[in-house]
């Protein structure tokens, strides 16, 4: 069910930095707009926490995961805290193969062909290309060339003006931060969803 439900949207919200009542407007937000997805990083103020409040407000709604996982005993924490999917920013056999063995939807962080490869071999079915900002549309169509069954997520620079052109280079899925996932300084909640919307469309049409 939760593999499915990402193969229908494709789009990742990436919470970072952000925790209390902003996170939840924000990821209330997000939700509205469409996106079915969203992560917060470990890295941000009350991670955990977070991420046990947003499944009690989003369950049924939206997924919510676990990004910027290193280790087995972020995964573990996570997992307790009630993360539905695991994402990371490196290739960690240990960490994927924990993952793979029990059921959980994880996307590790690749950026070379030896990583996608890699990650692949490991068990893991999507594969988050980052940063792929620098690097653009046309990587993502350069590594699909020899790795055409390989679904990749590109992140990093991800933006609702480009959105669509890395989804015709080939990308299975995007993962959004910055572009997306800021508090506004007027707080219209209004123009996040407006940009939710914006990047499901642009990666469905």
């Amino acid at each position: 069910m939760l593999k499915q439900d990402f193969c229908d949207t494709r789009v990742i919200a990436i919470l970072r930095g952000t925790a209390g009542k902003d996170l939840e407007e924000l990821a209330e937000a997000i939700c509205e707009g469409g996106i079915r997805f969203s992560e917060v990083t470990l890295n941000s103020p009350d991670a955990l926490l977070s991420i046990e409040r947003l499944r009690e407000i989003f369950g049924g709604r939206m997924h919510i995961g676990a990004g910027t996982v290193t280790n087995l005993k972020a995964v573990r924490e996570a997992v307790a805290a009630g993360a539905e999917f695991i994402v990371t920013p490196n290739i960690d056999a240990d960490v994927i193969r924990y993952c793979v063995s029990n059921d959980i939807l994880i996307t590790p962080g690749a950026l070379t062909p030896t990583e996608i490869e890699e990650a692949m071999r490991l068990g893991s079915e999507f594969v988050k290309v980052f940063p792929v900002g620098r690097l653009g549309a046309g990587y993502i169509k350069d590594v699909l060339a020899p790795y055409d069954k390989a679904k990749l997520i590109a992140v990093g620079g991800i933006n609702a003006e480009n959105s669509e052109e890395y989804r015709k280079s080939g990308a299975f899925g995007i993962g959004v931060g910055g572009s997306l996932c800021k508090v506004p300084e007027d707080r219209d909640f209004g123009k996040i969803s407006d940009y939710a919307r914006r990047l499901v469309e642009s990666f469905r049409s």
